[in-house]
């Protein structure tokens, strides 16, 4: 999984890219300190479109990302996953 964030101000925007769904664009970004969150929306199959909030905290080249799924996951599974992602130099 790869995300590509472009700050402007507060408002956050960009994609997060993996090799299952290919890149799907950031939506509701904002950054105000050290804290963001935004929004990805796909295509979920019959049932229709799938969202997934992502609220997370940059510490140096580490940002700890709570990710939820707004309605039921897909499969049964979690509602609610903690990720850290690591900056790429």
């Amino acid at each position: 999984m790869l995300f590509e964030f472009v700050v402007d101000g507060g408002n956050l925007t960009g994609s997060m890219s993996n090799d299952f769904m290919g890149a799907m664009p950031i939506s509701e970004g904002a950054i105000q300190g050290n804290e963001l969150s935004f929004k990805l929306t796909f295509q979920g199959g019959p049932d229709g479109p799938m969202t997934i909030s992502y609220k997370g905290t940059v510490k140096g080249d580490e940002l700890a990302l709570t990710s939820k799924f707004e309605g039921t996951p897909p499969g049964g599974g979690p509602a609610e996953v903690a990720l850290t992602a690591t900056r790429v130099k």
